[in-house]
């Protein structure tokens, strides 16, 4: 940026949009089976679901992003070649940027074969990107039901003879979530950091592959920049959860 003349802001507008896509994408596919996982484990605790979740969980946690993300750019696609392992389009593929966000896009401007390439793109970094924020949201959703669980109006509540599913879901699922929404607000900080690594190793024009570029040619204003703007983001999306409250 500092080379070319442009406004540092200018880019990060520019790139913000690839890692937004990124980073919801994985905290949606987090929460898609974090949450169902921590409920079928608390519900059905000590069994062999149970113990089967928690070491998945356990192993999400320890598991290093830019080792799986490699394994999975490897596996399925060098070997099976079923996805593609880098940037967000096919080169063959045309698509008039709107938004900059492709998936949005590709809806807006009607085009099926931009949106399913983009989808497709979109797999291997999305996955490899939302194995810790699952891993944590999972044992804490365990975590917070099981307490839960154990209070007298959940007792009261199967006493009176109402189903399992209206009593967690209803009952229990309301009063657990309040601290799963602290932990996934959180969660937002994690992926913007670990989208830094994702982003380098799937070559996704973000601003973690931004930030992983400018480190290398010296361009601190660009470091400092991002810096600032991620700090800015993280503070912001954790206050949401203190409103929701």
């Amino acid at each position: 940026s500092i080379l070319r003349g442009d406004p540092v802001f200018l880019d990060l507008i520019r790139r913000f949009p690839a890692t937004v896509e990124l980073a919801t994408a994985a905290i949606v596919l987090a929460l898609a089976v974090g949450i169902p996982m921590g409920i079928i484990s608390a519900v059905w605790r000590n069994s062999l679901f149970d113990g089967l979740s928690r070491l998945v969980a356990l192993a999400g946690v320890s598991m290093p992003i830019f080792w799986l993300g490699l394994m999975l750019a490897w596996v399925f696609g060098v070997l099976l070649g079923w996805l593609p392992t880098g940037f967000r389009l096919d080169t063959d593929v045309n698509l008039v940027p709107v938004t900059n966000f492709y998936i949005l896009d590709s809806l807006l401007t009607k085009n099926p074969v931009a949106l399913a390439s983009s989808l497709r793109h979109l797999v291997l970094p999305a996955v490899a990107l939302s194995t810790i924020p699952m891993a944590v949201i999972a044992r804490m959703t365990r975590a917070s039901l099981l307490e839960v669980l154990s209070q007298e109006y959940i007792r009261t509540a199967e006493a009176k003879g109402l189903p399992q599913r209206a009593v967690i879901l209803r009952h229990a699922m309301r009063n657990a979530l309040l601290p799963i929404m602290t932990v996934t607000g959180l969660q937002v900080g994690r992926l913007l950091a670990g989208a830094i690594l994702t982003e380098t190793i799937f070559s996704w024009p973000g601003i973690g592959l931004w930030i992983y570029e400018s480190i290398q040619a010296r361009d601190y204003p660009i470091v400092q920049g991002a810096t600032l703007f991620i700090a800015t983001i993280f503070v912001m999306v954790n206050l949401i959860p203190d409103l929701l409250y």
